[in-house]
Order: structure tokens, then sequence, then C-alpha cells
């Protein structure tokens, strides 16, 4: 189980206290918005404008710069210094997305959590309404199930997050495995109980690979019975040239993913009936350390696999199978195109 690296987390950055915390006391902070942010100075401060807007003011705002080399540090600053609920956490080394994170978590204080991406920005009222939810159905997460797509070249585009489709009414309740098995783990779409978090030890992975908000989101599903889905305000996810999700690295880092939460439930005795795998191709295995992280996985559930095919549906076996039969990296490039796509879909029972 993941536990907070005290040694990393608090040597790897270096924060303002003395602003913060001479509004600490005067303030009763409900909701802490964690921003991690590498190399934004292009977008993190159409960011900042609607987070520091919204209607709910009792609010922090923490920054985790994960090291950026272009102007992002100092626009960060810039942004403190208009706005003292506005935390700037800066990292000494680059830590990747879910370390960040984790940081940031470290540093909350609000009743509540909300993670956004750098490169998107929020509705001015979207932590108020998520807030307010909470707070009526007494949910440790609350899920936000419509969201804006805006693109680099000014299109917008409205769409549903998940198989929900647009929800109709201003709550919808569901068993947890139904929203495991429609909805996509993205944490940004999400408000947390940051008690619940901290007494179910809920974080994401210390690992510099991706693949965090599989695990973060398949422990928060896994470890409440219902949830709640709400149908807006928007979050609004920008889509540019350099987004992660047009990276092939992306679906390798999902796997990685799934490993972490498949290792996260062995650990914690939860049966892997309700654990569901969704991997999606074509994924890069350009080295050792790739291959290796893979062949151990599909190894492990082979076997599974195999023997529960009303499980798994559409299932790519020779992708599985062409990993394992292979002794060596080397062998694996010697026999098969490093560029290995890989469909697994495990149903929820």
């Amino acid at each position: 189980m993941y536990g907070k690296n005290n040694n990393l987390t608090f040597a790897a950055y270096n924060d303002s206290f003395p602003e913060y915390l001479d509004n600490l006391f005067e303030m009763d902070i409900l909701v802490s918005v964690i921003i991690p942010v590498y190399n934004a100075e292009r977008y993190i401060g159409r960011c900042l404008e609607s987070v520091t807007a919204q209607t709910l003011r009792e609010i922090e705002i923490i920054c985790v710069d994960d090291a950026s080399t272009d102007a992002t540090l100092s626009i960060l600053e810039e942004w403190r210094r208009k706005d003292q609920r506005i935390r700037v956490v800066h990292n000494s080394e680059n830590m990747l997305e879910s370390i960040s994170r984790n940081i940031g978590l470290d540093a909350a204080t609000g009743k509540y959590v909300s993670f956004i991406d750098a490169d998107d920005w929020i509705d001015g009222d979207y932590l108020e309404t998520m807030l307010s939810t909470a707070r009526q159905t007494g949910f440790p997460v609350v899920v936000n199930a419509n969201y804006m797509l805006d693109y680099e070249n000014g299109i917008k585009k409205s769409a549903p997050i998940g198989s929900f489709g647009f929800i109709k009414e201003d709550v919808n309740r569901y068993p947890s495995f139904e929203i495991q098995n429609r909805f996509p783990p993205v944490v940004w779409a999400r408000l947390y109980d940051r008690n619940w978090l901290v007494v179910n030890n809920i974080r994401f992975p210390q690992t510099r690979w991706g693949g965090g908000d599989i695990t973060f989101c398949g422990l928060c599903t896994m470890l409440q019975k219902e949830g709640y889905i709400i149908k807006g305000p928007w979050y609004h996810y920008f889509q540019h040239s350099t987004s992660l999700m047009r990276n092939k690295e992306y679906n390798f880092w999902n796997v990685t993913g799934f490993k972490f939460l498949y290792d996260e439930f062995k650990a914690r005795g939860i049966s892997k009936d309700g654990l569901r795998l969704f991997f999606a191709g074509p994924m890069v295995i350009d080295s050792e350390q790739k291959f290796n992280t893979l062949r151990d996985f599909f190894s492990e559930i082979k076997d599974d696999v195999l023997n529960r095919r009303d499980l798994y549906a559409p299932l790519d076996v020779y992708s599985l199978e062409t990993i394992c039969s292979c002794a060596s990296y080397a062998e694996f490039m010697e026999r098969f195109n490093p560029n290995l796509a890989a469909s697994f879909i495990r149903k929820i029972r």
C-alpha cells in the first residue's frame, strides 16, 4: 500500500508558508484544489483565473510546479502575490504527475480535494456545485459526468464522460461497480472527502510512470458501495498538440496503472473479481523496462484471463501470449513489432 514518503515529499519542494499561515486561521478551507504544473506557461494563467474566480471562496489552491524549465514558476509566483489563497510548491526535480499530486495531497488542509490539470479550466460555480452535492449526499466521492472538449483551433464540443450519456437529473445515484464499469478513471472529474482518502490510505502510486489515475480512481470506487454523479457544471478539457492523451506512451502508462491497482487489490484483500481491466493500444514497447513490466504483469494475469473468458470481452489474446512467450526484451524485438496493440476489457459481474 502507498504511504507517505516524507523524505521525498518534504525535501522535494520549497514552500512559502508565512503569507499562507496569516490567512489560514481566518478562513475555514472547504476545498483544496491541487494543480500539478509542468511547462504550462501558455495555459496556467487561464486555469488559475477560473479557479480564483470560483463562487466558492473558501478554497486553497496548491500549485505543484514539477521543476518547469519555462516561465511557469515565475507566472505562478505572480499569481500567488495577487491571491493569497494560492500556494506555490516547487519540486527540485521532475517527479511527474502522480508524485506531484501526492505532494499536493500532503500539503492540503481542506475538507475536500479537487484535482485540475494545468491546461484545463472550470466554470465559475463548479466547486460550489460539487461541494453542495457532497454535503447533501454525504458520499466521499462526487463525480461530474459532463465536460467540454475545447480544441486549440477554437472548436468546442460538449461530451458526457463514460457511457452514462448526458445526465439529465441534477443528482444520480449508482452502485460503485456500475460507475467503475461505465466511467473512465479520471481524477479531475471528481470531488473527494480528504479525511476519507487519508483513513483509507488512497494515494497515487509513487512512480515516475503514468497511470496514477487508474490506481487512485479504482481504489476509490471499490472502497465505497455507492456513488453520486451530477450533470454539471462544466469542466473544460483542453485538447492541444502535446496533450497526454495523444501520446502513445499513454497506453503503456494505462497498463502500469492497472498493475499498481492489481497489486493494491491483493495487498488489501479485495476480490479481483471487482477489478476492471482496460488496455487500449497501440502501446510502444521500446525499452527493456517497459517489456519487463508488461511481461511480469501479463504473466500474472494470463491464467485468469484464459480461464475466465466470460469476464473478458473483447480480448486480444495474441498480445498477451506474445509478450509472455518471450524470455527477454531482445527476443521480443527480434520477433515482433514494438508497436503492439492490446485491448483488454474485463466485465464486472
